[in-house]
């Protein structure tokens, strides 16, 4: 399952308050001229990363990863990043199987569906869906990228596409 959404504040619609306001918060007070694939470690075991990428094609090869223990929250800053994904239920051929201390198996798949997100967008990537980002965008992309705990998540509403 995938969230979208056009503005982060339509996360209080959708997280608990408390994980809400933590990565609201964050995101108010960052001024996002730091190194690529900076981490940071919030509250509630949820993990924040700034990444940036320099406009080259991102060759799909039809690679798709999916994860177990976390949810990932894509937030564009700068202008837009293509998401392809598919259900791992449809999901038949596995390229790397689980790694389970960086979270993560890699399917080789046709992707079923795209979306793009544009600057000040965000997707909520759950472990069932297998994606893959940065798919042809062509343009220098900024965004935040904040893992989520599966066990610390409590979804209050549920807007799925």
């Amino acid at each position: 399952m995938i969230i979208l959404g056009n503005k982060i504040s339509e996360l209080e619609n959708i997280l608990s308050a408390k994980y809400y306001a933590e990565i609201n918060n964050f995101i108010q007070n960052q001024n996002n001229n730091i190194p690529s694939s900076t981490k940071f470690n919030l509250n509630y075991n949820i993990t924040a990363i700034y990444l940036e990428f320099d406009g080259s094609i991102n060759e799909f090869n039809h690679l798709l990863e999916a994860h177990k223990k976390f949810i990932d929250l894509h937030y564009v800053i700068l202008n837009s990043d293509n998401i392809v994904f598919k259900s791992t239920t449809q999901c038949n051929i596995i390229e790397k199987e689980y790694d389970p201390e960086n979270d993560y198996l890699l399917f080789n798949e046709v992707f079923a569906n795209k979306v793009t997100l544009h600057q000040e967008n965000f997707a909520l990537i759950f472990p069932e869906t297998a994606h893959m980002t940065n798919h042809e965008i062509g343009d220098i992309l900024k965004k935040w990228v904040f893992k989520i705990p599966v066990n610390n998540l409590q979804v209050e509403k549920i807007q799925s596409t």
